[in-house]
């Protein structure tokens, strides 16, 4: 790869520091290892390969980058995880861990791999250590959108920024006419590697913000006093949400129940098969909120107020959002009905195999659900989980329990 996409980083947290090699372009991130294994499942740190590329290499006979009269600039933890630090925080600045203890070196074992290899990421995890910007993010061209970052390649006498994702060639705005080489901003420092934005007061106006949205994810193959704890659980956390919070309901065991609050009079559902790996389109069909299909309804606005939003969402998808998801203020006696009439899934399960969970449908239908309703909103997903996915895509458990 180019150079400005080559870097050298260390596994934190794993009792040992080894060298990786690492790779950033366009289709990812690869790792390429020492053949030596580590004592303790370990961590990569996007943070620690920032710092790593600009400091020399440890020396090999070396297990620790630990600083000496000889090796000045060690590879340092950005995490505060090393030799004599406080793990405090195991996963550092950048909330990332890997599911892996030793990378594969062949397909056939990467095959034999229960849980997929994969990074665990917490994006909008609280650190004191956090870098803060006071402005808005400068992104890449459509459809592309990417973040400007430590990884970009920049022409500081053109002033145009090079996207590592899809390799487009941008131009800097007028406000970034005095950066340099001496003078960078602060989303290009190589530390920087996970930072928050704070948006200016202009950039966000409440009055047309939506609502808070909440849509559960219950697992419903507990056994029964699980299962009534949880809806207790529930009871209690809906009754201490907004009034004019909206809130869904999405039940799953073998097959997704995605329950209908906004249909008064009886409780109805929609239902998904656990099995099979549904598009976003085939689920946007079944629900009735398929483009064609929204068009053609008929949309208003509040009591006398045609066309105005209706709890926070434009009118012109409140049809939609009204049959899915429905303000706590309205809706708190119909979660409550369909809580008291909710029991454990029906499928029959062989003695010695665990239940059927289909995790992975579950959560694809309730992100293409709000991604219908309510476009480009935040939205929290609670997803109660009483066991790992062992039917349909993501599975990661298999159905025998021995």
């Amino acid at each position: 790869p180019p150079e400005p996409y080559r870097g050298r980083a260390c596994w934190v947290g794993g009792g040992e520091a080894r060298d990786v090699g690492l790779c950033v372009g366009g289709g990812g991130v690869a790792w390429r290892s020492r053949p030596h294994s580590l004592k303790r499942p370990g961590r990569f740190t996007a943070a620690a390969a920032a710092a790593a590329a600009v400091s020399p290499p440890p020396p090999p006979h070396k297990d620790t980058a630990a600083a000496s009269p000889s090796h000045p600039n060690p590879v340092v933890d950005m995490a505060g995880v090393g030799p004599g630090a406080p793990a405090a925080d195991p996963e550092g600045i950048d909330g990332v861990r890997m599911t892996w203890n030793n990378w594969p070196r062949a397909k056939v074992e990467a095959s034999k791999c229960v849980i997929p290899i994969a990074a665990s990421i917490s994006p909008i995890r609280a650190h004191p250590d956090l870098p803060v910007l006071p402005y808005t993010p400068l992104r890449c061209k459509p459809p592309c959108c990417a973040v400007l970052n430590p990884f970009c390649r920049v022409d500081f006498a053109a002033k145009i920024w090079i996207c590592p994702f899809c390799f487009s060639r941008n131009h800097f705005p007028h406000h970034y006419s005095g950066i340099s080489e001496t003078n960078v901003p602060g989303e290009l420092f190589p530390q920087y590697t996970t930072i928050e934005y704070a948006l200016p007061a202009a950039a966000h106006d409440p009055a047309a913000a939506a609502s808070s949205v909440f849509l559960f994810v219950l697992d419903i193959c507990l056994i029964e006093e699980e299962l009534e704890f949880v809806k207790s659980a529930m009871r209690r956390a809906i009754g201490l949400l907004p009034d004019n919070a909206l809130v869904g309901l999405i039940s799953y065991g073998t097959q997704v129940y995605v329950h209908e609050l906004g249909f008064p009079d009886l409780s109805k559902m929609y239902i998904f098969r656990g099995t099979k790996d549904i598009s976003k389109e085939q689920i946007l069909d079944q629900l009735g909120l398929a483009p064609g299909q929204r068009a053609a309804a008929v949309v208003g606005g509040a009591p006398g107020y045609k066309g105005m939003p209706v709890n926070g969402v434009n009118s012109a998808t409140a049809t939609s959002v009204n049959r899915f998801l429905l303000p706590e203020s309205d809706c708190e006696y119909t979660l409550n009905a369909l809580l008291d009439e909710l029991q454990r899934d029906q499928w029959p399960v062989e003695a010695g195999n665990r239940a059927l969970r289909c995790t992975g449908v579950a959560l694809s239908v309730a992100a293409s659900l709000l991604g219908a309703c309510l476009p480009g909103t935040g939205v929290r997903i609670i997803a109660l989980v009483g066991g790992p996915c062992t039917v349909g895509p993501g599975m990661v458990g298999l159905q025998s329990s021995s």
